[in-house]
C-alpha cells in the first residue's frame, strides 16, 4: 500500500514503540519485535487480526506488554482478535470466547462466563495419611468423588515425621481433591481429624483452563 507517515506514527504509538522509531530492528528485544509485527498488521485498520503464538518466547514483562496491547486494540479500537496459542493461562486471561481444537478439529467453543460455570470445583485437602483418607472415603461411599490423589514428601510441612511413616519408614502424606458439594468440606475435615489424620490445609479450588482442556480432550 501507499506509505503514510501519519499512519506509521500512529500505529507505533499504539504499540508503545513511538519513542523507539530511530532504533534499528537488530537492537529490538523479542517483545519489541512482536509489537512491531502487530503494528504492521494493524497499519490499514483491519477488522480482524489473526495472531499465531504472539507471546511465545517472551519474558513475563514482554507477555504483559502484549496482553495489554491486545486488550487495548480490542476495547479501544474495536479490533476482533483471533489468537492461536498453547499458553492456555494467557488465553484464559484475555479471551472473551475460547475455542478448543484437537488434531485440527474444533471440538468446543465457549464464552469466558460459560467456562467458569463448567470448570470443576473441588476441595483440596493436604493430609498426613492419604491412603487412610481414601479408605475412609470408600467406607462412607464417597470414594467416587475422589478426583485426584498425589503423594508427596511432607517433611517441610509436618514436624512430627515419625507419626506419618508407614511400616517401611516411607512418608505417606499427600494431597487429595474431592469433587463434591463444597459445603461438605467441614464434614470431610471432621472425618479425617477424628480418624487420626492430620489435615495441614483445606482449600476451595477450581480447575484451570489447561486442566479443563485436558479433560474435554480425554472425553472426545
Amino acid at each position: 500500500g501507499n506509505y503514510n507517515p501519519l499512519n506509521v506514527k500512529m500505529v507505533l504509538e499504539m504499540v508503545n514503540l513511538g519513542h523507539e522509531k530511530t532504533k534499528q530492528f537488530k537492537d529490538f528485544s523479542l517483545g519489541m519485535k512482536q509489537r512491531l509485527g502487530i503494528a504492521a498488521a494493524i497499519m490499514h485498520n483491519p477488522e480482524l487480526l489473526i495472531l499465531d503464538e504472539p507471546i511465545n518466547g517472551l519474558d513475563p514483562f514482554g507477555i504483559k506488554e502484549i496482553r495489554d496491547l491486545l486488550k487495548k486494540l480490542s476495547c479501544e479500537y474495536g479490533v476482533t482478535i483471533l489468537i492461536s496459542s498453547h499458553i492456555l493461562s494467557e488465553i484464559e486471561n484475555i479471551a472473551d470466547v475460547i475455542g478448543f481444537m484437537d488434531n485440527g478439529v474444533l471440538i468446543d467453543e465457549i464464552s469466558r462466563e460459560e467456562l467458569h460455570n463448567r470448570l470443576n470445583k473441588f476441595v483440596e485437602f493436604e493430609v498426613s495419611d492419604i491412603d487412610l483418607a481414601v479408605e475412609l472415603l470408600n467406607k462412607t461411599g464417597m470414594k467416587e468423588n475422589v478426583d485426584y490423589c498425589f503423594r508427596r514428601n511432607l517433611s517441610e510441612y509436618i514436624d512430627d515425621l515419625d507419626s506419618n511413616k508407614n511400616s517401611d519408614g516411607m512418608l505417606i502424606g499427600g494431597t487429595i481433591h474431592l469433587l463434591s458439594n463444597l459445603d461438605l468440606r467441614d464434614e470431610f475435615n471432621s472425618l479425617f481429624v477424628s480418624s487420626g489424620i492430620k489435615v495441614r490445609k483445606v482449600n476451595l479450588c477450581e480447575e484451570n483452563l489447561e486442566e479443563f482442556f485436558t479433560r474435554i480432550i480425554s472425553n472426545t
